[in-house]
């Protein structure tokens, strides 16, 4: 039988406790101000405070006004130009912390534009690094900070999302933030959080660029439908696989023909037009010699019979000029109303041409 001391008992137990509470001894962690342009201070701070609030539970957090106080007020814009990990460690050294978190924060014309890091300042070696790009318009910054903060802060990486693009038709060439991902229907790419340019382009078919968010650990589908190019939109319905599986028949296009009877009708009114010319000339012409007077001023006239004559011309020229628009009109109905037989079919004729009116004579 093993007996053990009170004092043996005491002892290993005492020892243990202090194993685990050096153990759980909350690591250090030094919070440096964002570096930012003035009109965005207000969101650094914000920003800064979703950093500490998630540290405090798990480090002995420096804040942000010790940092400045330690380093001086331009250590935000020092530590963010450096290039490296190695760098910062260096500038950090003197807070004597295990790790320091800080970052960027920017604006473009649609987005802020986020960029954290979390550095091991004893090893000189990146823990983990952050790069978002945030519509304005969505008003999601401080909700994906408060998401995205803690996870950084914990040591991991924080999770790409995934886009999953149909195209219909296929594409040519998919470019993701202006890297070629190549072509086809369906692509799906594993991107980082944030936003990306999408760029589709296919022949014959206007260029398409989407702007997208991508979520961390969430799928992002974008489906889309090319707008042919001018020009291009009959050879596309022409070669479309569920028309030529109806059985549809290409579209037919009627010519413009004449038709013998509007032919005819405007043969007539040409010859009462030019019967009703004469007329009329005539009794202007009799209508003219009326006026007219010899040397000695004698009135030369005309005789009651030329007279009357010369009315009678007039009223016949008159209805003669009446009945030839008459039969005009007639012609002009006519054509309109018949219609023409359909034009023979080209056996390559090109869509503009499909569309042209024929004339022909019969």
């Amino acid at each position: 039988m093993i007996t053990v001391s009170r004092g043996r008992l005491f002892a290993a137990l005492l020892a243990a406790g202090v194993s685990a509470a050096a153990s759980a001894k909350p690591r250090d962690l030094a919070i440096v101000e964002l570096d930012s342009p003035p009109y965005l201070s207000g969101i650094a701070d914000e920003l800064s405070k979703i950093a500490i609030q998630a540290a405090r539970h798990r480090h002995r957090v420096l804040t942000p006004d010790q940092v400045r106080n330690a380093l001086g007020e331009d250590a935000p814009a020092k530590l963010s130009a450096c290039p490296d990990a190695a760098c910062r460690a260096a500038l950090l050294k003197p807070l004597g912390v295990a790790r320091a978190f800080g970052g960027s924060l920017s604006q473009n014309e649609t987005s802020y534009v986020v960029d954290l890091w979390l550095v091991d300042v004893a090893n000189g070696r990146l823990v983990a690094h952050l790069a978002r790009s945030v519509l304005i318009a969505s008003r999601r910054l401080e909700k994906d900070m408060s998401e995205a903060i803690p996870t950084m802060l914990s040591g991991r990486e924080e999770e790409n999302g995934e886009l999953a693009l149909h195209v219909s038709p296929a594409a040519s060439l998919v470019t993701i933030d202006d890297a070629p991902v190549g072509g086809g229907t369906d692509i799906r790419r594993s991107l980082e959080p944030g936003k990306h340019r999408v760029v589709v382009q296919a022949d014959g078919y206007l260029t398409l660029e989407r702007w997208v968010q991508v979520v961390p650990s969430q799928i992002v589908r974008l489906d889309e439908q090319l707008i042919p190019t001018s020009g291009h939109i009959a050879e596309a319905e022409a070669e479309t696989p569920a028309a030529a599986a109806k059985g549809a028949k290409p579209e037919e296009h009627r010519s413009f023909r004449i038709p013998v009877a509007t032919w005819v009708t405007l043969g007539v009114s040409a010859a009462v037009f030019g019967t009703g010319l004469y007329f009329g000339l005539t009794a202007n012409g009799l209508d003219h010699q009326a006026g007219q007077f010899d040397g000695n001023g004698v009135d030369q006239g005309l005789t009651r019979a030329q007279a009357v004559q010369g009315q009678t011309d007039a009223q016949v020229g008159n209805y003669l000029f009446i009945g030839a628009g008459v039969v005009l009109v007639a012609a002009i109905v006519i054509a309109i109303a018949t219609p023409g037989p359909p034009a023979a079919e080209a056996p390559a004729a090109s869509p503009a041409a499909a569309g042209a009116l024929h004339w022909s004579l019969p």
